[in-house]
């Protein structure tokens, strides 16, 4: 089974693809960060797709926003819906949402708020999957890949 996970954001979304229980495909969209946010939406959904076309995963996991921000929460609830939408019409089926708080929790990882937290999460990712990813969006799409893994080996 091939899963897909996605740590969407309208500046850099990190995605991660899992094939027989492990990590073999991982990195980053990055739009232009000049560009206006509903261009760099379209950039990242076109880039989604391709990704879907080209792994062709069974499953679509996306990382759940909170509120944290009302101007990025809505951002955000528009990506993930051209996502939705993207998914659902290449695969007939609806994606999974995890929240990074949740994937933490299941993969036993004991964070602190901030960019300390960040960091935690990439060093954790670059000793369970690869040393080169340096950046916490594809770490989160990693962990988030792991814990969608540990999750359903139980099942």
């Amino acid at each position: 089974m091939k899963i897909l996970a996605l740590d969407l954001s309208t500046t850099r979304s990190g995605y991660a693809l899992a094939e027989e229980g492990k990590i073999t495909q991982f990195g980053f969209i990055k739009p232009k960060a000049s560009a206006p946010v509903f261009e760099r939406i379209l950039y990242t959904i076109v880039e989604v797709t391709k990704l879907i076309d080209q792994y062709e995963p069974d499953e679509l996991v996306v990382e759940d926003v909170y509120m944290q921000f009302a101007q990025s929460y809505g951002l955000l609830g528009r990506l993930q819906g051209c996502c939705i939408w993207a998914w659902y019409k290449k695969s007939g089926k609806l994606l999974h949402m995890v929240e990074c708080s949740h994937a933490r929790k299941v993969m036993g990882l004991k964070v602190p708020r901030g960019k300390e937290g960040k960091q935690v999460v990439i060093n954790y990712v670059k000793q369970l999957v690869h040393p080169d990813i340096d950046n916490d969006d594809t770490a989160d799409a990693c962990l988030i890949a792991l814990c969608w893994l540990v999750e359903h080996a139980k099942n």
